[in-house]
């Protein structure tokens, strides 16, 4: 099965109690705290494990038109774990798809709506729903699809979700936002815990 992204989010480091075999011990007229343990064994503190990669695991399919668009995305989603595949028209991402089968298929496709050639990203949204169905892939299987238009009203985010995009984000979206949708719509991986492989 294709390995999807860790559905995990960046993760607040939080420090647990010490055990209750070591004191707390406070410096005179300092404000470091220093934990002591009770007996001669010398514990060593580690700090917490941050996952600073959540999209660890995604592999992503881009298609837009805008050439500066497509890089920065593949920049910053890969600042974040993410692997891209760049795609800069229909039949671009269409062929990609095609030259492997789907077990290596991204897991998340990011589309813009509206491309410079003569399919748009619901055509190839449609395309890629009608090569699975002709190979049998399981619902639960398929690539999750994201919608990036320029437009910001209603209308255009609705006739996106309908069509069969999981999100629609107008551009251009927030970092942020973009992470919190792929994790939201692209599901867990049983090789990744916490952004980490297992």
């Amino acid at each position: 099965a294709r390995a999807a992204c860790a559905a995990v989010r960046p993760l607040r480091p939080v420090m647990d109690p010490p055990p209750a075999d070591v004191a707390a011990f406070t410096a005179p007229e300092s404000d470091l705290d220093l934990d002591l343990p009770l007996d001669d064994t010398v514990r060593v503190a580690t700090a917490p494990v941050v996952n600073r990669e959540p999209l660890l695991g995604c592999s992503l399919l881009i298609v837009d038109d805008e050439e500066e668009s497509r890089d920065a995305l593949e920049l910053l989603l890969g600042d974040f774990g993410a692997k891209a595949h760049l795609a800069a028209s229909a039949p671009e991402a269409l062929d990609f798809l095609d030259a492997r089968p789907h077990t290596r298929w991204p897991t998340t496709l990011l589309c813009d709506i509206m491309l410079d050639d003569d399919a748009d990203g619901y055509d190839v949204l449609r395309e890629i729903r009608e090569r699975e169905t002709a190979m049998g892939v399981p619902r639960e299987d398929r690539m999750q699809a994201i919608a990036m238009t320029g437009f910001a009203d209603a209308d255009h985010h609705e006739r996106a979700l309908v069509a069969g995009f999981k999100a629609s984000l107008t551009k251009p979206a927030p970092l942020e936002r973009m992470i919190e949708e792929i994790l939201r719509v692209t599901p867990p991986s049983p090789y990744y815990t916490e952004g980490r492989p297992g």
